[in-house]
């Protein structure tokens, strides 16, 4: 066998090796998209490693160097060894991963800006600016707007500007808009009258021998005031005789009786839930059994649950 040698130029040389070296790139580069990082990392013991590591013959990796950065393409494998022993413990995230981008272009691997995330916390106040922000931003449960001189309720702690709760006091009594709970001595707008009761020896169905309270409410026909529907128009009067057991539950009712009459709580002037008359003395949601018998449903006897029913009743207007 005949072999023949044709020595080349330098210029021969350099061409090929440069074909070489282009031909490794694509080769390479058709393997991964790269990976690159600061060059201002990479310490002399960095480069040694990479360099003994990169002369054995099966390691084929392209490295290209700027000013800046070192990018290095080839086989993932072999791109994260040298990435290792460039960096060695160092840990840097301003590097990008190329081929990540390009294998996953739905996954921008973005780094978090964390200076502009700081910032747009510290724009929120804290402590007692917070404070300050939380009270501007509070509003009134009956204007829903800012507070105007804004005042605690004592009882259920609600808190309401001045004038609303004047205006409440006014059209509801001393009872807070919102919970309803009664903060002080409420006065109703009962006309003038009388409230007398007696007892006597006739047992009221459903308790026994106990004895009967009688009460009787006159409330004269009059002119009707401010506080009425139709101030200077007349109203009608009403007489009204209620019963009580006379028992130790039923002689704590007519004591609460006394004191809403005396607060002018028991009636109203309007029109008649029953008769519908206009203009007339009426049960101010205070319930009163005013006859002896027939249960319930006529307003009598026997009836367990009403001496319960009425102290509620009494109580939703601060009477207890």
């Amino acid at each position: 066998m005949t072999f023949s040698i044709t020595p080349l130029t330098q210029e021969e040389c350099d061409a090929k090796a440069s074909e070489e070296v282009t031909k490794l790139t694509k080769s390479c580069s058709s393997e991964s998209g790269g990976v690159s990082f600061p060059l201002k990392i990479v310490g002399p013991k960095e480069w040694n490693d990479t360099l003994t590591f990169l002369q054995t013959t099966e390691h084929k990796c392209h490295i290209t160097i700027t000013s800046d950065e070192i990018t290095v393409f080839g086989p993932q494998q072999y791109q994260v060894a040298i990435i290792k022993l460039l960096q060695s413990t160092k840990i840097n995230t301003d590097f990008t991963d190329k081929q990540r981008k390009e294998e996953r272009p739905g996954k921008d691997c973005t780094r978090i800006d964390t200076k502009r995330l700081t910032e747009e916390v510290d724009k929120k106040p804290r402590g007692a600016d917070a404070r300050k922000v939380e009270k501007k931003e509070e509003t009134c449960p009956v204007c829903m707007d800012v507070f105007t001189k804004k005042i605690e309720l004592k009882g259920c702690k609600h808190e309401l500007c001045e004038d609303c709760l004047e205006r409440a006091v006014k059209s509801m009594g001393a009872m807070c808009p919102v919970c309803k709970e009664v903060f002080g001595v409420m006065e109703g707008d009962q006309p003038d009258g009388t409230m007398t009761w007696h007892k006597n020896y006739t047992s009221l169905p459903g308790f026994g021998f106990s004895g009967t309270i009688e009460i009787h409410y006159n409330i004269p026909g009059g002119i009707q005031t401010g506080k009425h529907p139709y101030p200077g128009k007349w109203y009608h009067g009403a007489q009204i005789t209620a019963y009580l057991p006379d028992n130790k539950e039923g002689n704590e009712v007519l004591m609460l009786f006394k004191k809403a009459f005396d607060q002018k709580l028991i009636f109203t002037v309007g029109p008649s839930g029953t008769s519908g008359a206009e203009n007339t003395v009426k049960w101010n949601d205070i319930h009163h059994k005013t006859s002896m018998h027939g249960g319930q449903q006529n307003f009598g006897y026997p009836d367990p649950d009403y001496l319960r029913r009425v102290k509620d009743e009494l109580k939703a207007k601060g009477v207890k």
